[in-house]
């Protein structure tokens, strides 16, 4: 049977190379093309050492070409001999006749069907051990546990056996949901408390303010005012060489660019709005472009032709493909927004200023802010294109109406409630998306973060000033999360573990981290917190954070975070 199998997969691999040859040399046989067949078949012969001779004949049997291997004078009785007519339409032009040695053949096929043996025998070991582990673990540990409780309790043993594992497991789960019932009973009794005091203390205030009546039917306590709240944010604005020398560098050719009057909005000509946001959705930056900027751009990049920007230009839209290629170099663009000083941003969307924009977008374009830039752009072989950038910075405000500003009783309230702390998996959700990597997270027991001198302390304080959380985080996640952010090599990693520390870009980068991170520790919290600042454990610490951690903290969570190809480290979250 093993003879018939190598039979087989020979005439396969032979009417295979057969097929290949004929192929490639049918146009040179046809034309007696010499010199084109000595090519072909020298690199038939390079690329298969299985060819040994291949001989082409023309259809009068004349030898056109014959090219054989060294050593096939030493084993050509042992070489597999094939031909093939070249026939087209019933018209022969020749032949190729050609040898092959396939001795090593059973040989590789042995080799295959051992490596594939060892295969399927590793995977039975395999399946054997893990049924081993199952099987005891599910079953033989369980029924020896039951058989010795049934003996005690039967008084065949006076050893007492603990609960079995299960039951102890489903028993806590109990506990664990009365827990959490009672928890959601007690927010209920808070939040009805909190109502009842907007209530009275609406009702007092508009008493006071009116004249003495006879009592009427008691007036509806009016809906508390809306509070908004920012998330502390930083824009950066780039200076023109900087974007000069993107707009260079994306379309590979020559670009001038000198300054211009800035765009406003509402704008009586179609524009379009590039927006970029942080991590809490907030909008940072916008670019504003005229349509012949767009039009141009987006056609120099995929070098499209010119007459494709100015029918855009003359019909004052952009569309189609010149609209994706204008949308990536925006994109791109977000790159000269992040500096280590300022706060990670990154394109949203890209509209048109003549179609329905979105609430905040709108709203950023009816109040521009003051950092601005405005350039117009000379590209060579498509034409001119103007372009404003608007910046901004976003400061913690708190908005209210005094007639519902909270009293004293309902902020001493509203600090009591409970708030959750960020789990692992929050802490992963925030780093991927700021590191654009697939960040992992999990517990692990509480370590040393006072004697580890290289870790990195982030303060958190509310908006009296008062420190209320800290960060720690040690040295290999901190180069860790600051190479990632910046897509740095993970070299630096190694060498700022080895150096005990690091460099002043990394620490920007860190400390943007902290500051982003600000968005997690705010979920779930009565108080707005922002990050006062950022310390190295090793150099003196403030004398309010060490004065605060001598005290025992209200909460504690201790998380591995693992960073790809860049490394891991621990963070502790502290709440007072």
């Amino acid at each position: 049977m093993d003879h018939l199998y190598t039979k087989k997969i020979t005439e396969e691999k032979t009417e295979m190379l057969m097929d290949v040859l004929m192929a490639s040399a049918t146009d040179a046989i046809i034309t007696e093309d010499e010199s084109v067949l000595d090519v072909l078949i020298t690199q038939a012969m390079v690329r298969d050492e299985r060819v040994k001779k291949i001989s082409v004949s023309n259809e009068e049997g004349r030898v056109l070409f014959e090219k054989v291997s060294p050593d096939y004078q030493k084993y050509k009785r042992d070489f597999l001999k094939k031909s093939r007519e070249l026939n087209v339409s019933g018209e022969v032009f020749g032949s190729l006749v050609a040898q092959f040695d396939f001795r090593d053949l059973p040989h590789e096929l042995y080799v295959h069907d051992l490596i594939l043996g060892g295969i399927v025998l590793i995977i039975w070991i395999i399946m054997i051990v893990l049924f081993k582990i199952f099987s005891r673990k599910f079953f033989e540990k369980p029924l020896l546990k039951i058989n010795q409780r049934l003996k005690f309790v039967l008084g065949e043993s006076t050893e007492e056996v603990p609960p079995l594992t299960e039951l102890y497991e489903l028993s806590q789960i109990e506990i664990l949901l009365e827990k959490t019932q009672a928890m959601k009973s007690r927010l209920l009794q808070v939040e009805a408390s909190l109502q009842n005091l907007l209530k009275q203390q609406e009702e007092a205030k508009k008493h006071a303010s009116l004249p003495s009546q006879p009592k009427a039917a008691a007036p509806q306590a009016a809906t508390p005012a809306a509070v908004t709240t920012h998330i502390p944010a930083t824009g950066f604005l780039p200076e023109s060489e900087d974007i000069l020398s993107l707009i260079k560098d994306l379309l590979g050719r020559g670009v001038m660019a000198k300054e211009s009057e800035k765009f406003v909005y509402p704008s009586k000509n179609n524009l379009y709005v590039a927006s970029y946001i942080d991590v809490n959705n907030q909008i940072l930056q916008i670019m504003l472009v005229d349509v012949a900027f767009a039009a141009n751009v987006g056609a120099a990049l995929a070098m499209i032709p010119s007459g494709a920007a100015k029918d855009a230009i003359k019909a004052k839209k952009v569309e189609g493909e010149l609209l994706g290629n204008a949308r990536e170099v925006f994109n791109i663009a977000a790159s000269i927004f992040n500096t280590p000083q300022s706060t990670h941003v990154k394109l949203k969307e890209m509209y048109a200023t003549n179609q329905e924009l979105p609430a905040e977008l709108k709203e950023y374009l009816t109040h521009l802010p003051e950092k601005s830039l405005s350039l117009e752009f000379d590209i060579e072989e498509y034409g001119n294109g103007r372009l404003t950038v608007y910046s901004r910075d976003i400061v913690v405000t708190t908005q209210a109406s005094p007639e519902t500003e909270p009293s004293a009783k309902i902020a001493e309230v509203a600090s009591a409630l409970p708030e959750s702390a960020p789990e692992a998996g929050d802490w992963a959700a925030l780093f991927t998306d700021l590191t654009g990597k697939e960040i992992e997270g999990s517990d692990v027991p509480p370590w040393d973060f006072i004697k580890d001198k290289e870790s990195y302390v982030g303060c958190f304080v509310s908006p009296d000033g008062n420190l209320k959380k800290i960060v720690f985080c040690d040295l290999s996640l901190g180069a860790s999360l600051s190479a990632a952010l910046a897509m740095l090599s993970p070299a630096l990693v190694k060498e700022s573990i080895s150096q005990k520390g690091l460099n002043d870009e990394m620490k920007g980068n860190l400390k943007e981290v902290f500051n982003i991170a600000a968005s997690l520790l705010n979920k779930n919290s009565p108080l707005v917190l922002k990050l006062s600042d950022m310390y190295e454990a090793k150099a003196d610490l403030p004398e309010s954070v060490s004065q605060l951690l001598s005290k025992s903290p209200v909460s504690r969570a201790d998380h591995l975070i693992k960073v790809p190809t860049y490394g891991e480290g621990k963070l502790t979250l502290l709440v007072f």
